[in-house]
């Protein structure tokens, strides 16, 4: 999808996406994998990248400030879940489009 492209799927409005963050979650239900073991192997994996690209893992007193890498990450987070709610949003829109065509579909296969 380009930018022009966003013009023809409105993506979800800030109002509609914070009231959505407000709402209450159901309880879990039983899922398909557990969370904390692929974070682990994700954490495991990032690590020995940094050994590869960096030489060793991170470590304490290293020379950089913590702080404003934590920062720097959080922001950059920020605008990759923004990125991912609009995308989300916008597959909403067309998810509901293509539910209404195939009901439109069955209608008329029923009638026809």
């Amino acid at each position: 999808m380009t930018a022009g492209d966003a013009e023809k799927v409105p993506s979800e409005s800030f109002v509609e996406a914070v009231v959505r963050a407000a709402t209450p979650e159901p309880a879990p239900a039983r899922g398909r994998a557990v969370v904390l073991d692929d974070l682990v192997a994700q954490l495991r994996e990032r690590s020995a990248f940094g050994l590869r690209k960096y030489g060793t893992v991170l470590e304490t007193w290293n020379g950089r400030d913590a702080g404003v890498d934590a920062v720097q990450e959080l922001l950059d987070l920020f605008v990759y879940l923004h990125q991912a709610a609009m995308e989300r949003a916008d597959l909403e829109v067309e998810l509901a489009r293509l539910r209404a065509r195939v009901a439109q579909l069955e209608a008329e296969q029923a009638t026809g």
